[in-house]
């Protein structure tokens, strides 16, 4: 298991840009296992056109994740965008399965920093800028996903 007290104290006094030179040493196990995840689904649906959308985005690191393929796999392809929904609040119920977590487990969630952070991305992409007329690589949706999530499956299955 991750030991993120100790890798805290380890890094704490550290430059923050050397630290972001170096995400393989500071990832954990699990986090890279939930990034490879994302890189096999998102092989998976290149051939497939269409947005890839997330629920339930939290901080923003699987979005990111996302961009990062889709501006390495496919940097001229800006017809494929990333849509990320969250309600960025806590989350006010669970289902019966999901009791283990706590509810404030998912409070310190910053919607700024996470639309900065994709911002700052967007715009380091060593590739040709967006033509005008593109709609935007990733977007950030405030609301509850599950309406339109239902929505979309019902026009699907008619």
């Amino acid at each position: 298991m991750f030991n993120q007290e100790k890798a805290i104290k380890i890094l704490k006094d550290r430059d923050l840009a050397y630290l972001l030179s170096i995400p393989n040493l500071t990832i954990s196990r699990q986090h890279f296992t939930n990034l490879l995840t994302k890189i096999k689904l998102f092989e998976l649906s290149r051939s497939i056109p269409g947005c890839i959308v997330e629920g339930s985005v939290f901080r923003g690191n699987g979005l990111g994740a996302f961009l990062h393929l889709s501006s390495a796999y496919d940097p001229y392809d800006f017809s494929r965008r990333i849509v990320g929904f969250d309600s960025f609040e806590e989350m006010k119920s669970f289902h019966e399965s999901d009791r283990a977590y706590k509810l404030n487990d998912f409070s310190d969630i910053d919607i700024s920093l996470t639309q900065d952070l994709l911002g700052l991305h967007v715009e380091n992409t060593a590739v040709p800028k967006m033509p005008e007329s593109a709609s935007p690589r990733v977007e950030l949706v405030r609301g509850d996903a599950v309406k339109p999530f239902l929505l979309m499956w019902k026009l699907i299955l008619s």
